[in-house]
């Protein structure tokens, strides 16, 4: 039985896929090593599903409403600030798994909820018991494991309850590990992953109003309310990360494992790649006049960007706003957790641009230059919508 538990309960945009996809890559290494990473369901590299299970947040949408275009817009991320990582080329088997009713955390299409209604009935029944059977399979899955240490990685977790989160794993010594970001560059980072992965074509202001929540004083709150000072914080800056790199970081500071450990270990190159200014200005024109992509332009979008091609950056407004929203907020955590530090190191005025988003302007030259350039890569990936 694993008695204690390192719980990787993100945050987003702050290197959680190149974490998981390392703990999944090198399992039977760190089991020798004293850490058993379970394996995730359905060939995931992390425990997306238990998280979103334990945080019983359902998206309730009738499912015959949904098309291939919209659908990775729809399946937003877990907090709403990142979509989903859903390759393109599978979206079509996503829709049939949707209105079969396999797809988890969708509500399969049925009169009640076509209507509008509340899920109630039997596919509801369905559904619960289902999500009962696999938390506890999984729970039962730590209960064998022979090593002291086990590891579960979900950013889904961070929308959890934490007294339910300690519910589930009554009998284990529980260790949440959390990584936050500065709110400047994690708005500017989960806004551009969002233009880049969906069809979302709002302002980066309209996306602030919005969708965007970084109180870390609150949600932190929460956290340790329940588990006190097991709960361990890092900071998602190249400077604070060991040998700046989160995944070495993580193996080092998080698992305590010495650099000779995990030395042939499998790790991940860049994860998601940011677009040029440019390029991502091309892609929000693309979702705001209803161009029709193939699943190959999302990749294309990386490679037939420019290298060293200036980045996306913040309206200056936009970014002093971001900071002084949240100022006394990390003040509050930087004495909590690191007396005496800042809690970030604010960047210099490289990340912000004047004026209200001059990044994002494109001229109908750099325009037709573009559609020209991904035509010839790949005839007919962009074509005009209905």
């Amino acid at each position: 039985m694993a008695r204690k538990i390192i719980l990787h309960i993100g945050r987003h945009k702050c290197g959680t896929t190149s974490i998981q996809r390392t703990l999944f890559w090198n399992r039977e290494a760190l089991c020798r090593l004293g850490f058993f990473y379970p394996q995730p369901p359905d060939s995931d590299f992390a425990h997306h599903r238990i998280g979103v299970t334990l945080s019983d947040k359902r998206f309730g949408l009738p499912s015959s409403s949904l098309t291939r275009q919209n659908l990775s817009y729809i399946l937003r991320g877990i907090d709403g600030t990142n979509p989903l990582k859903i390759a393109p080329e599978i979206l079509v088997r996503v829709l049939r798994l949707v209105r079969s009713g396999r797809l988890f955390g969708i509500v399969p299409a049925t009169p009640e909820v076509d209507s509008g209604a509340a899920p109630t009935g039997l596919a509801h029944k369905q559904r619960k018991l289902a999500d009962k059977a696999e938390l506890g399979a999984f729970r039962q899955t730590l209960l064998d494991a022979g090593e002291e240490w086990a590891v579960v990685s979900s950013e889904a977790l961070q929308n959890c309850s934490p007294g339910k989160v300690r519910r589930f794993f009554r009998g284990f010594e529980v260790h949440p590990i959390c990584y936050i970001r500065e709110q400047g560059a994690y708005l500017r980072s989960s806004y551009a992953q969002r233009v880049q992965a969906s069809y979302y074509r709002g302002s980066v202001q309209a996306y602030y109003r919005t969708t965007f929540h970084a109180d870390y004083q609150k949600f932190l709150g929460k956290w340790s309310r329940v588990f006190g000072r097991r709960l361990v914080l890092r900071r998602f800056e190249r400077g604070k990360l060991h040998e700046g790199d989160v995944v070495h970081d993580f193996l080092s500071q998080v698992l305590g494992l010495a650099a000779q450990d995990y030395q042939t270990f499998r790790l991940p190159e860049q994860e998601n790649p940011s677009l040029s200014a440019t390029m991502l200005a091309f892609k929000l024109r693309l979702n705001r006049e209803g161009y029709r992509l193939a699943p190959k332009i999302y990749q294309l979008l990386v490679s037939l960007d420019s290298p060293g091609a200036r980045p996306y950056r913040l309206p200056e407004n936009l970014l002093s706003r971001v900071r002084d929203t949240y100022r006394h907020s990390n003040e509050a955590v930087a004495r909590k957790f690191f007396p005496g530090e800042e809690l970030f190191d604010i960047p210099g005025p490289t990340q912000a641009t004047p004026g209200l988003n001059m990044d994002l302007d494109l001229d109908e030259g750099e325009f037709q230059s573009l559609l020209l350039a991904f035509e010839q890569a790949a005839p007919g990936c962009i074509t005009r919508g209905a």
